[in-house]
């Protein structure tokens, strides 16, 4: 019995876009200014991936960031991100009164958009006295909550996504009476599901903001804030600010992708795995089966990729910018997902419904599953969501989502197959009994075996190809060789 599970990596790494922030120090003084009226904050929530416990959903944008294209995929989907507003150059929460404007607030973002203002939803008591997650109470309603700008004042603001792979909140934001740290940090625990983002604000000064900054260059006389040393003493630095914003300048939150995706595809390395059979046997007249054949082809029940899986993003700063992500020792296996979300999360990579546990070791469940439609086509809609390879070359056939794991230089991985297979039959070859063999094949890929220094990076996305071979039957043949005539040999037993 042969057995061979042929591995590639193929690189599909991605350009990165992204930015550094561009936040100066210490807030100065400033000279009070007439009161005006109060300006909204509108905080603008960017996706850079144009590069490319319970579950998370998934990837958050693409790697396509073109919106004119086919295959544009780069753009939020209404998640949920949580932002901070700081007074600038600290991690002490900026106030309106006794209150605290942004200070790990959830805003959701806008579907369909690569880039546009989130918005904080709450839900709003329009009667009663019932609680908001009382299912039968219909007297709350989602409202957008608007929040101004302090009439004077310069601010940061700081973003993260970490999906459902939080453990505890936040840590490291100041108090009044205690302002020590240098950094906010949060905790994560991910499954291969959680896209971990973090954000810092982004000006384009050159480009889309041009025009804001020079009026707020123009119109800034206060001494001690019209140069910005982190931008070559050119700039003011009244961002962000009311001052800011009643000319055309609001806050840009660029997300940051933290982890490593790998999505995957699956090849036939010959025409027996991905299905085909011969006419003849041995006549080499390859061809799909039809009339309601059960394809004895390879197929993909699961695959999983070793990971880190717990450890703290940093979603704001002081001083100089640190490692963004940092993991703590001890890997597990992550299994792959489906590509598509169930509400707030991913699904298995098959659908328990149709394929519950007990059918993938019952013979006759599995005959139901990879039955092909009688004419041949791939029309059955339970055999069609088997995961086979369907073609020797080319891209290969997308199985699941993608896993979001940490950056590594090799990944171990782990492909389970299995395979409908001859089990026996009588000696005159009728009655023929079928069985379904699963085999798991461990391999460790590497993006490049000819350039060692050539590695798996943060925030790009690769697509793994990977090569499937299933078994070949054990023909033994005997063959007995005839006695060779060595001739008389004379005894006299006299």
């Amino acid at each position: 019995m042969k057995k061979y599970f042929l591995f590639a990596a193929v690189a599909g790494m991605l350009a990165s876009c992204s930015s550094d922030s561009l936040i100066a120090g210490s807030d100065p003084k400033i000279e009070p200014t007439n009161q005006e009226d109060l300006v909204p904050i509108e905080i603008n929530v960017a996706s850079v991936s144009t590069k490319a416990t319970t579950r998370g959903v998934g990837t958050v944008g693409g790697t396509n960031n073109d919106p004119g294209d086919a295959g544009y995929d780069n753009y939020w989907q209404g998640e949920k991100v949580n932002v901070f507003m700081f007074d600038k150059g600290t991690l002490l929460p900026a106030k309106e009164g006794n209150d605290d404007l942004f200070n790990n607030t959830q805003l959701t973002t806008k579907a369909g958009e690569t880039s546009a203002v989130a918005q904080e939803i709450y839900s709003y008591q329009t009667a009663g006295t019932d609680t908001p997650d009382d299912p039968n109470d219909d007297s709350f309603e989602d409202r957008i909550k608007y929040r101004y700008y302090p009439p004077t004042g310069n601010y940061d603001f700081w973003g993260y996504y970490i999906d459902d792979a939080t453990t505890t909140g936040p840590s490291g934001v100041w108090t009044p009476s205690s302002q020590t740290s240098t950094k906010v940090t949060v905790p994560f625990e991910i499954d291969g599901t959680q896209d971990l983002m973090v954000a810092k604000t982004v000006i384009d000064f050159t480009g889309a903001d041009a025009a804001a900054v020079a009026l707020i260059d123009n119109d800034d006389t206060n001494e001690a804030t019209k140069k910005n040393p982190a931008v070559d003493g050119s700039h003011s630095t009244r961002y962000y600010s009311a001052f800011a914003a009643r000319r055309g300048l609001q806050p840009n939150l660029s997300f940051q992708h933290l982890l490593t995706r790998l999505t995957f595809s699956v090849l036939a390395g010959n025409e027996a795995s991905r299905g085909y059979v011969e006419t003849n046997a041995g006549d080499g007249d390859w061809h799909w089966p039809g009339d309601a054949e059960v394809y004895k082809g390879v197929f993909v029940k699961s695959i999983e990729v070793k990971s880190k899986t717990t450890g703290n993003i940093v979603a704001a700063y002081t001083g100089d910018t640190p490692d963004l992500i940092t993991f703590t020792d001890g890997y597990s296996f992550l299994n792959l997902k489906s590509g598509t979300r169930n509400g707030s999360q991913l699904n298995p990579l098959y659908d328990a419904t149709t394929f519950p546990d007990a059918a993938w070791t019952d013979v006759d469940a599995m005959e139901t599953l990879l039955t092909i439609d009688s004419d041949g086509s791939h029309g059955n809609t339970n055999w069609s969501k088997i995961y086979r390879p369907a073609d020797l070359t080319g891209d290969g056939t997308v199985v699941g989502g993608a896993l979001l794991v940490s950056t590594e230089d090799s990944y171990d991985i782990k492909v389970t197959l299995g395979q409908y297979l001859l089990d026996n039959t009588k000696l005159d070859g009728s009655d023929k009994k079928y069985k379904v063999v699963y085999n798991t094949a461990e391999k460790t890929i590497v993006l490049d075996e000819d350039d060692p220094t050539n590695k798996f990076q943060q925030g790009y996305s690769y697509k793994v190809k990977i090569t499937l071979y299933g078994y070949e039957m054990i023909k033994i043949t005997t063959t007995l060789e005839k006695w060779q005539d060595g001739g008389n040999v004379e005894v006299d037993a006299e």
